[in-house]
C-alpha cells in the first residue's frame, strides 16, 4: 500500500493554528525541511499518530488517499468481510451500549440492509487469488466532513477488466453500498489503517553500540526490539509497536549475537538463513565498495562474524569499523526486512556524516526501492544537505511556522531558492560545500600550490 495523501488538523492547534495540513503528492521518499522550530518533527508525528487512532474517535484526521495492490485489497476486504460476519452471527446477543456503530450495524444486518453487499465480498476475495488479479489496484480516498461530522468516500481502478468481468455486483456496486453507511465507511478505514507497518525512529542516538556493558533492563528493552522485529508473520501483518513510544533499533551485532538456537523457528528461521545473509552483504557492498564489508550469521555458531578491508588490508571484526558506520548496518537491516512498512525518521544527520547519509540514500533507491515484492515508504525530517539533491520517486516539502501560521508546502522540483533561504545556501555558507577545500595555517601556500600545479595553474 502507497499513502498518496493526507490531511490532520494543524499540530499546533493548541497554540491558536486553525488551518488544515494537507500533504498531497507523497511518493515513495518524502524529505520534510525546515529551519530549527519549524514543525517538521510535528509533521511526522503527526502522520504516525493518525495511523494508530480510530477515524470515529479522532479529532484530528481530515483526510487520507492510498493506493492499494492487490495483495492490499485481498487482506483489507477479506478482515472488513470478517468483522461484518463477526457482528451478524452476534446479531441476537447483547452487545455493550457504548458501542453505537457494532449496535447500528447489527440492526441494518437484521433488518437484511446490507445482505447483498457482504456475500459478494467473500466472492471478491476468491477472485484475488486470480493471476489475472496481480495488476489490479485500487484507490480510495476518504475525506471529514467536519461541519457534518461525516467521512465522504471515493474510489476509482486500475486494471480492473480482469477482476470484476463476472463480478455480480460489481467492484464499483459494493463500494458505493459501503460509501453510503458512516458506520462501514469508518470501519473499512479503520481496516486501512491497521494494515500497515509503521515505524516511527525518532534519531540514530537510539542506537547502541556493541560493546557496550548492558543493564538488565536495557537488555530487555533490546528483546522487546528484537522480538517486534522478527516475532510477526511477514506477510502485510501489522508488527506491534507500542504506539506511544518511539522505535528503538537495537546494533545489529549485540541482536544477532542475542539469539539462541531454540529461538530460531518460524518467521525468524525464514529471515536468518543463508541466502537472505548472502543478499544483505551483496547489498552492503553496493553501498560500501571500498571497504568490502561482509557479515556472516551461522546458524550452527549462532554468532555474528565477518569482516571488512582497510587501507588494502583485510580486518577480521565488522563490529570495530565506527560507531556511525554500525548505526547505518543496523539500519539497512531494519530496512531490508521482507515485509511492508512505512519509515518515519527523524533527523538522521544526528548519527550520520555526510558520506553515510549519501549510503542511507543509495541503500534505499537502488536495493530497496527496486523490489517490488514490498511496499515501502519513508519520510524523513532533516536539515541535511544530502537528501535535498535526491532525485526519482522523491517529494521534498518546506515546513514554515511563523507567530501566527504553519505550512507544509511541495517544494516544485526546479524551484530551489526557497531551500536556498530555509537552509542557508548564500555566500556566507559557501565555504561548507562539499566542492570547497579550505587549509588553515603556516601550511597555506605550500598546499594551494600543489593545488594550483593539480590543475596546471602557474
Amino acid at each position: 500500500m502507497k499513502i498518496l495523501s493526507i490531511g490532520f488538523k494543524n499540530p499546533f492547534h493548541k497554540s491558536g493554528y486553525t488551518n488544515t495540513i494537507e500533504i498531497n503528492n507523497l511518493e515513495n521518499i518524502n524529505v520534510f525541511i525546515g529551519k530549527n522550530n519549524s514543525g517538521k518533527t510535528n509533521v511526522l508525528r503527526s502522520i504516525y499518530n493518525l495511523w494508530h487512532q480510530d477515524i470515529d474517535k479522532s479529532k484530528v484526521f481530515r483526510y487520507l488517499k492510498v493506493k492499494l495492490d492487490y495483495k492490499d485489497t485481498n487482506l483489507i476486504l477479506g478482515k472488513f468481510y470478517d468483522k461484518i460476519l463477526k457482528i451478524y452471527q452476534s446479531r441476537n446477543n447483547p452487545m455493550p451500549e457504548t458501542d453505537h456503530r457494532k449496535n447500528r450495524l447489527k440492526s441494518n444486518l437484521e433488518n437484511g440492509k446490507f445482505v447483498n453487499t457482504f456475500n459478494p465480498l467473500f466472492n471478491l476475495k476468491i477472485k484475488m487469488d486470480n493471476p489475472f488479479s496481480k495488476t489490479f489496484s485500487m484507490i480510495l480516498d476518504f475525506k471529514c466532513d467536519v461541519t457534518n461530522q461525516k467521512i465522504l468516500f471515493n474510489y476509482e481502478f486500475e486494471n480492473i477488466d480482469d477482476l470484476d468481468a463476472d463480478l455480480n455486483p460489481t467492484m464499483e456496486e459494493i463500494l458505493k453500498r459501503i460509501s453510503l453507511d458512516q458506520d462501514l465507511a469508518s470501519l473499512l478505514i479503520d481496516n486501512i489503517l491497521l494494515l500497515k507497518n509503521i515505524i516511527l525512529i525518532p534519531s540514530f542516538r537510539t542506537l547502541d553500540i556493541s560493546e557496550k556493558k548492558y543493564q538488565d533492563g536495557e537488555i530487555r528493552e533490546i528483546k522487546t526490539s528484537i522480538a517486534t522485529i522478527l516475532d510477526h508473520s511477514f506477510d502485510c501483518i501489522p508488527i506491534n509497536i507500542p504506539r506511544n513510544e518511539p522505535f528503538k533499533i537495537p546494533n545489529l551485532a549485540l541482536m544477532l549475537s542475542m539469539f539462541k538456537e531454540d529461538q530460531l523457528i518460524g518467521d525468524k528461521k525464514k529471515i536468518m538463513n543463508p541466502a537472505f545473509f548472502e543478499f544483505f552483504n551483496f547489498s552492503l557492498r553496493k553501498v560500501f565498495p571500498e571497504i568490502n564489508l561482509s557479515i556472516d550469521f551461522k546458524l550452527t555458531e549462532l554468532t555474528t562474524k565477518g569482516g571488512y578491508q582497510e587501507y588494502g588490508r583485510y580486518r577480521g571484526d565488522w563490529t570495530k569499523l565506527g560507531h556511525g558506520t554500525q548505526q547505518l548496518i543496523s539500519l539497512l537491516f531494519l530496512l531490508i526486512l521482507p515485509r511492508d512498512c512505512v519509515y518515519i525518521i527523524d533527523e538522521p544527520e544526528n548519527g550520520l556524516h555526510p558520506g553515510l547519509q549519501l549510503k542511507l540514500l543509495k541503500f534505499i533507491k537502488e536495493i530497496v526501492l527496486k523490489d517490488s515484492t514490498y511496499s515501502k515508504q519513508f519520510f524523513f525530517a532533516t536539515h541535511s544537505t544530502s537528501f535535498i539533491d535526491f532525485r526519482g520517486n522523491c517529494s521534498h516539502f518546506v515546513c514554515e511556522k511563523t507567530k501566527n501560521s504553519f505550512s507544509v508546502k511541495l517544494l516544485e522540483k526546479d524551484n530551489l531558492n526557497i531551500l536556498r533561504e530555509v537552509l542557508g545556501f548564500n555566500p556566507g555558507t559557501l565555504l561548507q560545500a562539499n566542492g570547497i577545500i579550505w587549509v588553515e595555517g603556516i601550511s597555506d601556500i605550500p598546499y594551494i600550490e600543489i593545488l594550483f600545479r593539480c590543475f596546471d595553474i602557474s
